[in-house]
């Protein structure tokens, strides 16, 4: 019979070390893209500027917001999947120590009564004991 064993990814991505700085990152980003919004925002109230036609910045303001959209979500998937990279390569160590033959994650079991086979917690603790777990974020797009 194969033993099993489940993992609280979202745990791992919101509490881990890594998942933290990844979070900070894309925090970072999102701040950049909306003070260069606000500041496109606020360039046209400044009097004296160059008058914009309303339609045309209503156009640009909302270009921007879905450039900086998209990018960001593919920053978020980036950084999700070299979590994801990490915890699986930490998973095959811990699970050949356990015995354990698969692993499936938390949200799609309907019920494990052996609190034992919930590895998230020591998951957690070897991704942020390990010395090559810092954030590499995608490189950053030119504008």
């Amino acid at each position: 019979m194969s033993k099993v064993g489940v993992v609280d990814m979202v745990r791992v991505l919101d509490e881990t070390q890594l998942g933290k700085q990844h979070a900070a990152e894309l925090k970072a980003r999102w701040d950049e893209r909306k003070a260069a919004y606000d500041r496109r925002r606020e360039a046209v109230s400044i009097p004296g500027g160059r008058p914009v036609e309303p339609e045309a910045l209503a156009r640009e303001l909302q270009q921007l917001d879905v450039d900086a959209q998209r990018d960001l979500g593919e920053l978020r998937s980036s950084m999700i999947k070299d979590v994801t990279q990490k915890a699986r390569e930490a998973l095959k160590t811990l699970c050949a120590e356990k015995g354990v033959d698969v692993v499936v994650e938390k949200s799609a079991v309907v019920f494990f009564s052996d609190p034992a086979a919930d590895l998230t917690a020591e998951l957690m603790a070897r991704l942020d004991a390990k010395p090559d777990t810092g954030a590499k974020p995608a490189p950053r797009k030119k504008r």
